[in-house]
């Protein structure tokens, strides 16, 4: 797997299957957090490290809530 230069600084874990991995003890949590629920739907929110899953659904949902396609892809980079 290609890792970015920046990957330690960045909180989150893109999977193929569309499946994401978020670490809450990063320093931008909150803010990665708060993007997650409105791109995704959480599947496990335990204390250190959270899954959550794209969908159809998920992303229909942040587009009517005024979010850009190319700025969600922008952020998953």
């Amino acid at each position: 797997m290609k890792l970015l230069p920046s990957h330690e600084s960045r909180p989150l874990w893109i999977l193929p299957n569309s499946h994401i991995f978020l670490e809450t003890m990063s320093p931008i949590y909150k803010q990665a957090y708060d993007f997650m629920i409105a791109i995704a739907e959480p599947i496990s929110r335990p204390q250190f490290i959270q899954e959550y899953k794209i969908t159809e659904q998920s992303l229909m949902s942040a587009v009517s809530i005024g979010m850009a396609t190319r700025d969600i892809i922008d952020v998953l980079k």
